[in-house]
């Protein structure tokens, strides 16, 4: 939002709270669609319950929130906008104390000749706008937003939890924090106000769809920071936690049923939680470190689904060619790339696929990710002798048409495999290579014959995850020469009118101007020439060479493609694929 456009906001009328509801009302049913019957009570309700009427229309979800914000922006002259068209200015939120913040709900967006702007969404009374004034020392201009960006930039700018440990953190950053009386004994490690802000992290992290947190102690400060979609993200915690990080490792630790008292050695347990109705396992790894103990908390939901084939990001040659792959009779398919490319999710896409109840598909697992209806699923247990080699010699014995081998880790395993696809059994299973001739080579240094494994493997699948811009503040992005030649080799005609794209940050994405992932593929199907080449002991280089002459689109060549759609930005595919000698012959076959 621009300046002009806030300069012509007349300055609010102070209206009584009758009179404002009042106007809201007949601002509404010209808007429709309620009509001044039902306004006049659901007013009457406002009226019982001692609210304002904008506030029972939000919370009753009478009517869209932005709605009624644009509504009150009609009939008090305040306008109306989001979070994200502004700058926030750092100065702005250090002025405003995160108390006061969080009393009158409020996002300090711009402070600038002797005015500071202040999100909102509701309309103050003429007593908390004069407070704010005296408070502040600045005349207030309001703008009205929604209240879940306001929660949400309070959270960004003064730090997750800030809300519930402003309950025993000093009032001002010129109070000693040394006057904390919490330590990390039994009895502060159960204190209700360090279980409440773990809660809180593990709930928002959670929303933001992360899969893991670290609580990261240093000299001065403590760190925290969630992993969502594969990269950390360093989360604002509220000053003065530094203070708080023994009693809340403690509290971590009473939570996770581990020892307290022991600090020199790691140790790990779990958390069963339940988020907005959903349980959730968090298993707790503790590391002593220089400055304390480090706390990572994996978070696995106990209800996650899978994704069917037609929602994994296929495009739409590739999908014809996985599916295929997945309704042979006998043969191999690989999945590789490193972990967190999101090969488990893809192979139980394919399973689901063809999971009918004249198929027998069993699989051995470590672990179980996802239950399928219909599928003998076995988890590995090392300690009693069930590996995957061990486990996949006793599924030959049980009559099986499809088995999926959660990871080929050795030369056992893979022997067992490669028995079971030339017997007539289709396989699928992973491994860890960067692209998928990795595959073949890789096999071959474990000690398989390469004639085993030109017979055996019928398709290879190398997969990486792409973080997808963010819709709410997706805005076209500049793209550098370079990279612009490398992705018009590929597609000349696309990327002469391509609009790329990028995130801004706001706060729908959490300030990471993305929001969710997609998988990029690369898939080789085994024929006669490349066979031949495995035989003949040829490198991976060589094998992706011919491959590529043949037609094969690389991790790289899809991932631009994914950029040429507006899904991801180039920074992304950089981030995940590199510029390999594959690549580059790529880009010449092209040409």
């Amino acid at each position: 939002m621009t300046n002009s456009r806030l300069d012509k906001a007349v300055a609010p009328p102070r209206l009584t709270r009758q009179a404002l509801s009042a106007r809201l009302a007949r601002a509404l049913v010209r808007r429709g669609p309620l009509t001044e019957e039902q306004i006049d009570e659901w007013a009457k309700r406002a009226d019982r319950l001692g609210e304002r009427l904008e506030r029972v229309l939000i919370k009753e979800s009478v009517l869209p929130e932005q709605t009624v914000l644009q509504a009150l922006s009609e009939v008090t002259g305040i306008p109306f906008g989001r979070i994200v068209d502004f700058d926030i200015r750092p100065g702005a939120v250090e002025w405003v104390p995160v108390r006061t913040a969080l009393h009158y709900g409020i996002m300090p967006l711009e402070l600038e000749q002797g005015t500071i702007t202040i999100a909102t969404n509701q309309v103050h009374d003429v007593t908390d706008e004069d407070s704010l004034r005296v408070l502040l020392g600045f005349s207030v201009r309001w703008v009205l937003c929604a209240a879940h960006e306001i929660a949400e930039s309070i959270k960004h700018f003064y730090g997750v939890g800030a809300d519930t440990l402003q309950e025993i953190l000093p009032a001002s950053p010129a109070e000693s924090v040394a006057a904390l009386e919490l330590t990390d004994s039994a009895a502060d490690a159960e204190n209700p106000v360090l279980v409440r802000f773990i809660r809180q992290v593990l709930r928002d992290a959670v929303q933001m769809g992360a899969t893991d947190v670290h609580f990261e102690p240093f000299e001065r400060r403590t760190r925290l920071r969630y992993r969502v979609d594969g990269v950390l993200y360093t989360i604002p915690v509220p000053e003065g936690l530094a203070a708080l990080q023994k009693a809340v490792v403690s509290c971590l630790k009473v939570m996770a049923n581990l020892d307290i008292a022991e600090k020199r050695l790691p140790h790990d347990g779990r958390i069963d939680t339940v988020v907005d109705g959903e349980k959730f396992d968090v298993r707790v790894s503790v590391l002593p470190t220089q400055f304390g103990e480090a706390v990572n908390l994996r978070i696995l939901n106990r209800k996650a689904t899978f994704l069917g084939m037609r929602e994994l990001g296929l495009r739409d040659e590739q999908f014809p060619v996985l599916a295929r792959l997945t309704v042979l009779s006998h043969g191999i398919v690989l999945l590789t790339g490193p972990t967190g490319s999101g090969k488990t999710t893809t192979l139980y896409a394919t399973l689901a696929r063809i999971n009918k109840e004249a198929m027998n598909i069993v699989t051995i697992e470590d672990p179980v990710e996802y239950q399928i209806e219909g599928i003998s699923q076995m988890q590995v247990h090392p300690q009693i002798g069930l590996t995957f080699a061990a486990g996949l010699r006793s599924i030959l014995r049980h009559d099986p048409d499809v088995i999926l081998v959660g990871e080929i880790r050795d030369r056992e395993t893979a022997d067992i495999a490669i028995r079971a696809a030339l017997t007539g059994h289709l396989v699928f299973s992973t491994l860890h290579t960067n692209d998928s001739a990795g595959a073949v080579t890789r096999l071959t240094d474990m000690g398989i014959e390469p004639y085993l494994v030109a017979s055996s493997v019928e398709g290879i699948v190398a997969q990486r995850l792409v973080r997808r811009v963010c819709p709410a503040c997706g805005e076209a992005d500049h793209v550098d020469a370079g990279t612009l030649a490398e992705i018009a080799a590929l597609f000349p005609e696309r990327a002469a009118q391509a609009s790329f794209r990028r995130g801004r940050g706001c706060p729908d994405c959490r300030f990471t101007g993305y929001h969710g992932r997609r998988a990029i593929f690369e898939i080789m199907t085994l024929n006669d020439e490349l066979r031949a080449l495995i035989v003949q002991r040829a490198s991976s280089k060589d094998i992706m060479k011919r491959a590529v002459t043949q037609g094969l689109t690389t991790l790289r060549g899809n991932g631009w493609a994914s950029v040429l759609d507006g899904v991801t930005t180039v920074e992304d595919v950089l981030r995940v694929t590199h510029d390999s000698d594959d690549s580059r012959r790529e880009r010449e076959t092209a040409r």
